[in-house]
């Protein structure tokens, strides 16, 4: 590790090309639109196109709004917004008991 705060900045930007680089696209995300969709075989449907374009949870949350249409997106923008009373933050739950934060269980 270096206190150099110009290393620590290449540093970390030849991380995110790294991670980037990891990523494939391949595979076709799903939409959700709602309505008479299922919302547990959509999920499970964008997690394994997910996975199979190597994308981590981080990611996956930042892009999975992209995939929600009509109603579903109105309700994703609305709890992941700042201002939300139970903001959506992560993928996945880090302590579930305690807090939930996270847009899957």
């Amino acid at each position: 590790m270096t206190n150099d705060p110009i290393q620590a900045n290449i540093l970390a930007a030849f991380q995110g090309i790294q991670t980037a680089l990891g990523r494939r696209n391949n595979t076709l995300l799903p939409l959700f639109r709602g309505d008479t969709q299922d919302p547990i075989e959509w999920l499970d449907d964008f997690e394994k196109a997910a996975t199979a374009n190597q994308y981590d949870k981080e990611y996956k949350f930042q892009i999975v709004g992209g995939y929600l249409q009509g109603s579903p997106a109105t309700w994703f923008s609305q709890e992941t917004d700042v201002n939300a009373q139970h903001r959506i933050i992560r993928w996945t739950p880090i302590n579930a008991e305690k807090e939930n934060t996270s847009f899957t269980t």
